[in-house]
C-alpha cells in the first residue's frame, strides 16, 4: 500500500514536470477583446480546483492552462472542508496549492490570486473567498462532525473579510431541491452584513439571468467562472468561461479594485452579461462602421467586428437606413474577428446620415434584456 502511493505521488511529479518542460513551447490563444479607453479588459477565471482539493491536475498545469488560452489572471479555490484527491499523504496546509503555483505563474506573466472554497450545504452553500492571506485561519470554522454544517457561515466569511477577502456566491443553483437559484433568508443576512459581493452569473457553462438581476439590483459584481476540476479540455475556436475585468492596469491590486466597484461582466459560451454601461462600451468598442451607396437608392454597410465575439442582432428599427435582410426577424451577425456587409435601403435617407437600432442578443444587460444598439451611419455625397 505505501508503495502505491509512492508511485502515485511519483506519477503527480512527473506530470507536473512535463507540464513545465512544455508550457514554454505553447502559443497564446486568447479570446480577443476590444481596447476601453482608461481601462485593461482582463481575461479571469476566480474558480477552479487542483489535486489539493477534489481537482484532477497539479497546482502548476492551471498556470499552463492559463497561459494557452489568454488567461491574465486566476484564482486556485481549493475547498477547505475536504480534499479527497490526495488525504492520505498530502500536507494539511491550505496555502499550499497556491505555493506550490505562485512563483511558476510570476515567471511567466499570469496574475495569481489566493483563494479558497468554503462548502456548506444549501443553504446557504458554496462561496469563493479570494485576495486573502491564510486559507488555514477557514480550518476552525468546519464541523468536524458534519463539515457541510453551514450555521457559521456569517462568522467563516467574516474572516474572509477580516484578511481583506473579496467574497462571492458559487452556483446559486447548485444542491437546491428544485435545481434553481433562490434568495433564501441567510443570503438576505449576508449581504446586509456585506459578506457577499458577488455571484456567479455562469459556473460552467450554465447561465441564470435570475443571478444576473440580482447582482443588477444588488449592486453585486457579476462573476463567471468555470469551476475546473479536470484538465481543462476546448474544442477549435472556443473559449473558456470567465470574468472580463475592467482593470484601471495590469495587476492583482486593481483587478480587486474593480471586484470591488462592480466593473466586471461574465463570457460563456459567446455571450456576455453585465450592466447595460459596460457591455455598451464592449459592444461599441468591437464594431467599427463603413458605409458605401449602391446606386441612387442603395448601399452597402460594412460591419466589421474587432472581437472574438460574434454579435447575434435583430433589427428592430431604422432611420434613413434599412437593411435589407432575408427573413421576417431581420436578424444577421456580426461575426468575429471579420466583416460583416448588409444591403441597405436609402430611399428615406436624409443629409447622408442615417442609423438603425438592434438586440444585440448574445449580450445580456438584464434577465432576458439583450442590449438596444443603434448603429449610425454616414454616406459620402
Amino acid at each position: 500500500m505505501i508503495m502505491n502511493r509512492k508511485k502515485l505521488l511519483l506519477s503527480i511529479w512527473a506530470v507536473a514536470a512535463l507540464s513545465m518542460l512544455c508550457s514554454a513551447q505553447v502559443q497564446r490563444r486568447e479570446l480577443k477583446l476590444p481596447k476601453v479607453e482608461g481601462y485593461e479588459l482582463l481575461r479571469c477565471d476566480f474558480h477552479m480546483h487542483t489535486v489539493f482539493s477534489d481537482g484532477m491536475v497539479w497546482p502548476t498545469t492551471r498556470v499552463d492552462e492559463a497561459i494557452e488560452e489568454g488567461i491574465d489572471a486566476i484564482a486556485l479555490t481549493d475547498h477547505i472542508e475536504y480534499r479527497p484527491k490526495l488525504k492520505e499523504f498530502t500536507t494539511t496546509d491550505h496555502n499550499h496549492s497556491y505555493e506550490l503555483a505562485s512563483k511558476y505563474a510570476a515567471d511567466r506573466g499570469i496574475i495569481l490570486i489566493k483563494g479558497s472554497e468554503v462548502t456548506r450545504r444549501m443553504a446557504p452553500g458554496h462561496f469563493n473567498a479570494i485576495f486573502i492571506d491564510d486559507a488555514n485561519a477557514f480550518q476552525k470554522f468546519v464541523n468536524p462532525n458534519d463539515w457541510h454544517d453551514g450555521s457559521n457561515i456569517a462568522q467563516t466569511l467574516d474572516e474572509g473579510k477580516r484578511q481583506g477577502g473579496f467574497i462571492f456566491w458559487n452556483h446559486p443553483w447548485f444542491q437546491h431541491k428544485q435545481n434553481i437559484s433562490e434568495w433564501a433568508a441567510i443570503h438576505e443576512e449576508l449581504y446586509q452584513k456585506k459578506l457577499i459581493s458577488g455571484i456567479e452569473v455562469v459556473n460552467g457553462n450554465r447561465y441564470d439571468p435570475t443571478v444576473l438581476q440580482w447582482c443588477l439590483d444588488k449592486n453585486l459584481t457579476v462573476m463567471a467562472n468555470t469551476d475546473i476540476h479536470t484538465p481543462m479540455k476546448l474544442e477549435k475556436g472556443e473559449f473558456r468561461t470567465m470574468t472580463i475585468v475592467f482593470a484601471k492596469e495590469h495587476t492583482a491590486q486593481a483587478i480587486k479594485e474593480a471586484l470591488e466597484n462592480q466593473r466586471t461582466i461574465a463570457y460563456s459560451s459567446n455571450a456576455i452579461y453585465g450592466k447595460d454601461e459596460l457591455v455598451r462600451q464592449i459592444v461599441a468598442s468591437s464594431l467599427q462602421v463603413k458605409a458605401r451607396r449602391i446606386g441612387p437608392n442603395g448601399g452597402i454597410v460594412e460591419l466589421t467586428n474587432i472581437s472574438s465575439i460574434p454579435f447575434s442582432m435583430s433589427v428592430t428599427s431604422s432611420e434613413g437606413v434599412k437593411p435589407v435582410l432575408d427573413g421576417v426577424l431581420n436578424n444577421f451577425t456580426a461575426f468575429s474577428t471579420s466583416t460583416t456587409l448588409i444591403p441597405v435601403d436609402l430611399k428615406n435617407l436624409k443629409n447622408n446620415q442615417g442609423s438603425f437600432t438592434v438586440e444585440v442578443v448574445n449580450a445580456q444587460v438584464g434577465a432576458n434584456k439583450p442590449l438596444q444598439y443603434t448603429i449610425t451611419v454616414n454616406f459620402e455625397k
